[in-house]
């Protein structure tokens, strides 16, 4: 290996190595003592198990790509810093689970990343693609917005005033009314809008120099954050355009840039949450580990918990509640975010909360462990068609866009994030994809 590659593999390793390390830390220091009234059980572990959990944690740090290229890389290292770390150590400080029981369900979750992790190494196929130019696909992708947005704005409106992130909570229970009334198809539009659309505008502002493009593009997310008072919406400008700077040079670095980053923020909050009353005489200075560390990272880990601990003593979905309602019994009166929410977290209020989990979740809680593998195998097959569709100048451009679809898996399952999140419609977006809708200049392909 040469001396630059083993550099660069090292510095991932340290990186990730360090981004575990600090999470685990904010969890039993900061946010188990201070949040057990969000549903963060401290309970009583071995020593040995902490370490067990901890090395797994970490382990994929060994092999994720410091080079990143294609979208499967980008989703994979996203899963890893959203999702899977986090599902291998907040069972561990945070969910009154028996210790043996929690083994199992890690042991499942590397094996699971494992297979994803082979997706960018798996054979090529060729793929009959319909060319368009880009005039054409940029009329298209015009008349779809135009469609969406126009339904979308019948249906809910346009109100722009007093927007702040202080207020996403009653702007959220706004749109739960409204959605309540709408059509069927606008929460949809709106969805596919802001998770696919509108990321694409931005994504090409960025790499084409755009600022039209690039203007226009986060302009509309801000609209639709205005309805739906989702801080992720409001938010995936900056996560579109820091995946965008991890791509430059040709995504050399992306691996050590994330890794390092995520525990670089990491520590930032910590040090705030620490600090920040006594010696910047903060009002709040637990806000900005709630907003990124709890609600961000630690929460989908807490309800990978909860689910394996619910769902491994009753019986499961059988996707009785979705696609197989009918077709067999399902023996809650809830559907499971619901039934979760009752069951774990009805002291925050009194009526049940939706306690949407991640994919992997949601395959245990319908199919116990197999539901684990299959919801994997089923997210590879797609980011292996992603990868098929992301030939030659269309790879960054694909590279951004699957950044903010793939977050969303941190919180629903895969068959929700293919319809209702964007994924399936991100497919249709990059197979009608020019050519050289990425493409600068010549030269800039070349390096592409």
């Amino acid at each position: 290996m040469p001396l630059h590659r083993f550099t660069q593999r090292l510095c991932v390793a340290a990186g990730t190595l360090a981004y575990a390390g600090v999470f685990a830390w904010t969890l039993a220091t900061i946010i188990v003592p201070n949040y057990q009234y969000m549903g963060y059980l401290q309970a009583p572990r071995s020593l040995g198990a902490g370490v067990a959990l901890f090395l797994v944690a970490w382990l994929p740090g060994l092999w994720l790509p410091s080079r990143v290229t294609k979208p499967s890389q980008v989703s994979c290292w996203l899963l890893y810093l959203l999702l899977y770390v986090p599902a291998m150590l907040v069972p561990y400080f945070a969910v009154p689970i028996r210790q043996d029981r929690i083994l199992p369900l890690a042991l499942c979750l590397l094996i699971c990343y494992v297979l994803l992790s082979l997706v960018p190494i798996l054979p090529r196929m060729s793929i009959v693609r319909l060319n368009l130019g880009p005039r054409t696909y940029w009329l298209l992708i015009a008349g779809m917005s135009a469609v969406f947005l126009g339904v979308v704005i019948v249906e809910f409106g346009i109100q722009l005033e007093g927007l702040s992130l202080e207020n996403v909570y009653a702007l959220r229970g706004e749109f739960r009314q409204a959605r309540e009334s709408s059509g069927a198809l606008a929460p949809y539009f709106l969805s596919w809008q802001s998770k696919v659309l509108n990321p694409l505008l931005i994504a090409y502002g960025l790499t084409r120099r755009n600022a039209f493009a690039l203007a226009v593009g986060v302009l509309l997310q801000v609209y639709v954050f205005s309805i739906t008072g989702q801080k992720s919406v409001f938010l995936s400008p900056l996560l579109v355009g820091g995946a965008w700077i991890a791509l430059l040079r040709g995504g050399r670095l992306f691996g050590s840039l994330a890794a390092w980053g995520a525990a670089g923020l990491l520590t930032v909050c910590s040090f705030i949450a620490v600090v920040g009353e006594p010696i910047f005489g903060l009002a709040d200075p637990m806000r900005p580990v709630s907003l990124l560390v709890r609600r961000l990272l630690a929460t989908p880990g807490l309800l990978t918990g909860y689910y394996y601990d619910f769902f491994s003593v009753n019986p499961k979905a059988h996707l009785g509640h979705s696609i197989l309602k009918g077709a067999v019994e399902y023996p809650y009166a809830l559907p499971p975010p619901q039934l979760i929410g009752s069951t774990y977290f009805e002291h925050i209020g009194t009526v049940p909360i939706a306690a949407n989990a991640n994919f992997w979740a949601d395959g245990y809680a319908n199919f116990g462990f197999p539901g684990v593998i299959g919801a994997t195998v089923l997210l590879a097959a797609v980011l292996w068609l992603l990868d098929r569709l992301s030939d030659g100048p269309r790879g960054l451009i694909a590279c951004l866009l699957v950044a903010f679809p793939t977050y969303s898996l941190a919180n629903t399952a895969v068959l929700t994030a293919l319809l209702t999140h964007g994924i399936g419609l991100l497919v249709v977006v990059l197979y009608f994809i020019p050519w050289t809708l990425n493409e600068a200049s010549p030269q800039q392909a070349s390096n592409n």
